[in-house]
């Protein structure tokens, strides 16, 4: 474990004397990256640009509430692969949610076709989809949907060209295995051998492209996918809207083969919302604690914690005053079960930033777990825990883990959580819709008030998963069982229903992690 630890600390450092970390802010992302600070700025910007290029293709208004994306530029390759498990070496980026935020992590080079901003946008293109969209697309749109935005590109000025050849997707399109149509539309991730991942993604692009643009097929695509929401099969949709599968399959292969490619060009610059784009220099002790940061957000693995908390406590003796490192530590002693020395390193936080909302949020979590370890049922003492994560919330009003720990601390002592800790979670849930141990909870809390039409409605999106697995079998059968407490106009057992979906939610986990 320490080896590993050491060996993401080696990656992260190699380009440190190059130039210190920085992180850039704008109004829907917050970034990370141990390069020039004017390239961070740049990347930032694009970002931007593509965010506001995707809302206006999408329909998605922006007026405020989002929970931004936190983005690490790291090295390379190679060192987002340590970053995801040290053994994927399929993985070239990756995007996660947990109830701190959203993340993603990308390289700074390739040493193939598919470059940084291809995996940067095909990411963030995951992140849209999840944060705003309603209901879960089939497999296939939802990569093809990726990919198909991953190719733009911006000129100097900040105009677009959308619906570039995937060209990084050639080999699986011309060389790799064969997908017939009816394996495309209705295949879900896990059900994909080796040999079909590159040729799925491939084909996945070229259906959405050529459904985009074909004249002869104007509007099928949204007829489609709002059969597909409203439940109707993905092949039985596909069938009625598209007509004969095996014509689109050929038509396909045409369009694939055609001399040339429409795309879209914008004649006008996008601009950068909000106020631009700020750069922070972030000081060497946090610099040195990103590798933590980054495993932290992605969610700390528990055999892991307490390597991150030694690491930490190492980084803070050297900056006993710097409130960004202090948080992190409190952070890593929470995780590594050391509340005590999470509460002293929180103290130490707020002593010089009395509003940093991760300072409140872990301290107050530290109590609360304190309180339930010693089965502590002194209401006083609970109160003064949940104040902490109210004024975590009042610091930072769109943070989800402030309205999900304070709900969570009324199950911890015994007792019912109030309307305002529900109305919370729904905030909660409203913020990190992609979460879901927040989508279970809430899901639960709307059965304990026999709200079971709401209950169902909030998992239906866990159990239409396009990514299958055990994980959608669990929650589809929780649905069913809600179904069946609805009609008989009770809950059977929603105690043990609840049970049932943290199986469930752990079923949906790359990885046993420490329970926030």
């Amino acid at each position: 474990m320490r080896q590993f630890c050491l060996f993401l600390v080696l990656l992260f450092c190699a380009t440190a004397a190059q130039a210190g970390w920085s992180r850039a802010d704008s109004r829907h992302f917050i970034a990370y990256s141990n390069g020039a600070a004017a390239e961070l700025k740049a990347d930032v910007e694009r970002l931007e640009r593509f965010d506001a290029l995707v809302r206006l293709r999408s329909g998605i208004a922006d007026d405020g509430g989002q929970v931004r994306l936190t983005v690490f530029f790291v090295r390379s390759v190679s060192t987002v692969q340590a970053i995801y498990d040290g053994k994927q070496a399929n993985v070239a980026g990756f995007y996660t949610t947990s109830p701190t935020g959203a993340l993603a992590v990308v390289p700074r080079t390739t040493s193939s076709m598919m470059d940084g901003d291809i995996i940067l946008f095909h990411e963030y293109a995951h992140h849209v989809m999840m944060q705003y969209f309603t209901f879960p697309y089939p497999a296939w749109y939802v990569e093809g949907f990726a990919e198909f935005l991953s190719t733009t590109q911006f000129d100097k000025a900040g105009k677009p060209k959308l619906g570039l050849p995937a060209k990084h997707r050639a080999y699986g399109l011309f060389l790799g295995k064969d997908i017939p149509i009816r394996r495309l539309l209705t295949a879900s991730v896990s059900d994909l051998s080796r040999s079909e991942g590159d040729p799925f993604y491939g084909r996945a692009w070229l259906a959405t492209h050529y459904l985009s643009f074909s004249p002869e097929r104007v509007g099928q695509l949204n007829t489609y996918l709002k059969s597909v929401g409203s439940g109707i099969a993905p092949q039985e949709a596909a069938q009625t809207v598209f007509g004969d599968l095996d014509r689109l399959d050929k038509d396909l292969d045409k369009y694939l083969n055609a001399s040339r490619i429409s795309y879209l060009q914008l004649a006008h610059p996008i601009p950068v919302a909000g106020n631009g784009v700020t750069i922070t220099a972030l000081s060497e002790a946090e610099g040195k604690a990103m590798p933590v940061r980054i495993a932290m957000m992605r969610g700390t693995q528990r055999e892991k914690a307490e390597a991150q908390a030694e690491t930490m406590r190492k980084i803070a003796t050297t900056v006993p005053k710097d409130t960004a490192v202090l948080t992190l530590l409190a952070e890593a002693e929470h995780d590594a079960q050391h509340y005590d020395a999470a509460i002293a390193a929180a103290d130490a936080a707020l002593a010089t930033d009395p509003k940093s909302s991760n300072a409140l949020l872990w301290k107050g979590s530290s109590m609360a777990r304190k309180l339930f370890d010693a089965k502590d049922r002194d209401a006083a003492k609970w109160k003064s825990a949940r104040a902490m994560l109210i004024r975590a919330n009042r610091a930072n009003p769109e943070a989800a883990a402030p309205l999900l720990l304070y709900y969570d601390s009324f199950g911890q002592e015994g007792v019912a959580p109030p309307d305002i800790a529900v109305d919370g979670l729904a905030k909660a849930l409203s913020l990190v819709p992609q979460d879901r141990g927040i989508r279970f909870r809430y899901a639960f809390a709307m059965a304990r008030k026999k709200d079971f039409a709401r209950a169902i409605s909030v998992l239906q999106p866990l159990a239409n998963s396009p990514h299958g697995g055990k994980a959608t079998e669990a929650v589809r059968t929780l649905v069913a069982r809600l179904k069946d407490a609805q009609a008989k106009g009770k809950a059977a057992d929603v105690d043990a229903l609840e049970t049932d979906s943290q199986k469930a939610e752990d079923e949906g986990e790359d990885e046993k992690k420490v329970r926030r």
